[in-house]
């Protein structure tokens, strides 16, 4: 037996708690990837800072920078991975709660002009969309992990040489 769960309002004019319920969850959640997205990123940026600084010791065995430079391109290859599933995920969520419409009423009385409809997510949204400020987060936060894989790759070549 499933449940199915319809994020469309119910008969009447205004939406019923158990609807804002679902919405905040989506909502939650993808606020919550949002913010695990930066925290991995963090962390994948200290650790690969220690790379860095690891392959930097002179006075260590020429296999140890080597290593150390392969180690840190598999560190990207998976920061890489993280990043763009947890922005994948985000965008699940976020087209979630996007998609509820939220209504509610102003006054007691019956008639439709007293009611509207409105998702302050997807008002938040649109404004950061029409910008472009999503894809160019996207790009950036991406184009800093091709950069550190680059700076591996070079430092690999240049011990090798």
């Amino acid at each position: 037996m499933t449940a199915e769960v319809s994020n469309e309002p119910p008969n009447s004019k205004e939406t019923s708690d158990a609807t804002l319920a679902l919405y905040s969850s989506y909502v939650a959640v993808a606020n919550s990837e949002r913010e695990t997205i930066w925290q991995r990123y963090s962390a994948m940026l200290i650790a690969n800072s220690l790379v860095f600084g690891l392959r930097d010791t002179q006075s260590l065995n020429v296999d140890v920078p080597i290593l150390a430079s392969v180690f840190g391109v598999a560190l990207c290859v998976a920061w890489w991975k993280l990043t763009v599933w947890g922005w994948e995920f985000y965008d699940i969520y976020s087209k979630g709660a996007a998609s509820f419409t939220i209504t509610s009423s102003t006054s007691s009385g019956s008639n439709d002009a007293d009611s509207y409809s409105s998702n302050p997510y997807v008002d938040q949204q649109l404004q950061f969309i029409k910008k472009g400020y999503g894809d160019r987060i996207k790009k950036m936060s991406l184009s800093v992990i091709a950069i550190f894989v680059c700076a591996h790759v070079y430092f690999s070549i240049r011990i090798i040489v």
